[in-house]
């Protein structure tokens, strides 16, 4: 009799409404996009629908957290279990350089223009939306 293993990432389900959520913020990025206003919100609705597009990738899965396997259904979860002091979006960033390094630097790009925009300068340049723009367009190509 043949014995198969079956990996976490078959007995649990994705869940849906971090994809659902990714699509919506890309949907409202796109649209503020169009009104050509408010572009510290075209960042941020960017940034943020790279984060579910993420967590929906990553997760449920198992983890090696402080050199044990763990297995997280969430992110919420691998964050308890790492018992980070570093904020969810580095700790977010990190994984992602870890385990989706193709988006790695589209990740990072948008983090820190995101930041910029919503706490420093509120001012976006053309160019800026123009790489956000090319940031968001890759990263559902890997989730």
């Amino acid at each position: 009799m043949a014995i198969s293993v079956i990996t976490l990432k078959q007995i649990q389900v994705k869940d849906q409404r971090l994809l659902d959520k990714a699509i919506h913020n890309r949907q409202v990025c796109n649209i503020l996009f169009a009104t050509g206003n408010a572009s510290d919100w075209v960042l941020t609705t960017a940034f943020y629908s790279t984060i579910h597009f993420v967590y929906y990738e990553l997760f449920p899965d198992k983890f090696d957290i402080r050199n044990r396997p763990a297995s997280c259904g969430t992110f919420d979860e691998y964050y308890r279990m790492l018992n980070s002091h570093e904020s969810k979006h580095s700790v977010t960033e990190d994984l992602v350089n870890e385990y989706l390094t193709e988006i790695g630097t589209s990740f990072s790009t948008l983090r820190k223009m995101c930041f910029n925009a919503r706490y420093k300068f509120y001012q976006v340049t053309q160019d800026e939306i123009t790489l956000v723009r090319e940031c968001i367009d890759e990263i559902p190509e890997f989730c």
